[in-house]
């Protein structure tokens, strides 16, 4: 994935909503339902993939309680995984920062429990 071919991306996952504001002050509504959402390739780095997270262009994202969860390309009309969440911007409104799987370092990780492509 050092040259990621262009693709469409969601992420899935557990995790509550976007911040809401309410009589109590700012809440995160939901979590526990399974839900997906598309997300727009932003950057990519040695180790990191960042997704847009941003309602304008039609994207959701990943929350709290998500990290750790799945985010998938779409790569010739195939769902890949190619990474998991691992942090995002405080409100959920902006940036899914995830972690490569296709690195040397992921990749020496998970051979051991799965089949690698």
């Amino acid at each position: 994935m050092s040259q990621l071919p262009p693709a469409d991306w969601f992420v899935a996952g557990y995790g509550t909503q976007e911040a809401a504001n309410g009589p109590a002050g700012q809440t995160h509504p939901g979590g526990g339902v399974r839900l997906k959402a598309p997300v727009t390739f932003d950057a990519l780095n040695d180790s990191w993939a960042r997704l847009a997270m941003t309602a304008p262009q039609g994207n959701g994202g990943a929350c709290y309680g998500d990290s750790g969860g799945p985010d998938f390309a779409v790569i010739g009309g195939k769902n890949v995984l190619a990474a998991t969440t691992i942090t995002g911007d405080t409100p959920c409104y902006a940036t899914n920062v995830t972690c490569r799987l296709d690195t040397p370092g992921a990749r020496a990780f998970l051979s051991p429990f799965v089949k690698l492509p």
